[in-house]
């Protein structure tokens, strides 16, 4: 595995839920892109997996084990990632879990789980990483909220709800921020797409090319992106 860009170089980025899967796979693409790389997972020999990828393309990397569900731990991560890199510049939010089925056939620990996870992981990591941003009025919030988070879906739902959380959560933000610049055009592809990212910075590198790269189509298939830029 070798460095394909150095659009990243000298940005750090922290994604939760990088211990496998698409937040995996999100991480070593941010690191060809030449970004130091603070990814979080609850199990220590994934997270580590992820993060010897990570170091062998030669960009640094931190291995943070954190349960995004528990607010102090999610403080502590954070606080290590900035002890360590001094600041982030991309946060996303990956982390998430699914259960489906019949929605009476549900249990209540099961809809705890997709909501303390899916959404208030990631409203716990913004929230923690967010002034660091603001007092650098720059930064990137990405989060993955997927289709689920736009259309209701057979036995998906609150996982659906969970992921319209995260979603209707970053509109919010924006909407009632006097600061906020967003483009019409670029509202009506949000709204076509389930997921929200939400850039703080007066010029924002294509950062969808490298984490959705064109050769890494597979990732699409599990999670839509979308834009919002705002101006800190």
């Amino acid at each position: 595995m070798t460095r394909d860009s150095d659009l990243f170089s000298g940005k750090s980025v922290l994604v939760t839920g990088a211990g496998r899967g698409l937040g995996r796979e999100i991480a070593l693409a941010v690191a060809r892109a030449g970004a130091d790389v603070a990814g979080t997972a609850r199990t220590r020999v994934q997270i580590e997996d992820t993060i010897a990828g990570i170091e062998v393309l030669g960009c640094r990397g931190l291995a943070l084990v954190a349960d995004v569900t528990q607010e102090l731990q999610v403080r502590t991560m954070v606080e290590q990632a900035l002890a360590e890199f001094g600041q982030i510049d991309i946060l996303v939010n990956n982390a998430g879990v699914a259960e489906y089925g019949p929605f009476v056939e549900q249990e209540a620990a099961d809809w705890r789980a997709m909501i303390d996870t899916n959404l208030m992981g990631t409203l716990y990591c913004t929230h923690a990483l967010l002034p660091s941003m603001l007092d650098r009025s720059q930064g990137l919030v990405i989060n993955i909220a997927s289709v689920a988070g736009i259309h209701g879906l057979p036995n998906e739902a609150v996982y659906c709800a969970s992921k319209h959380g995260v979603k209707a959560a970053a509109h919010t933000a924006i909407a009632h921020d006097p600061t906020t610049e967003v483009d019409d055009a670029l509202m009506r592809a949000i709204d076509e797409t389930g997921a929200d990212l939400v850039v703080m910075a007066s010029h924002v590198p294509n950062v969808m090319d490298h984490i959705w790269p064109s050769n890494g189509g597979k990732l699409a298939e599990h999670a839509k992106c979308s834009v919002m830029v705002v101006r800190a």
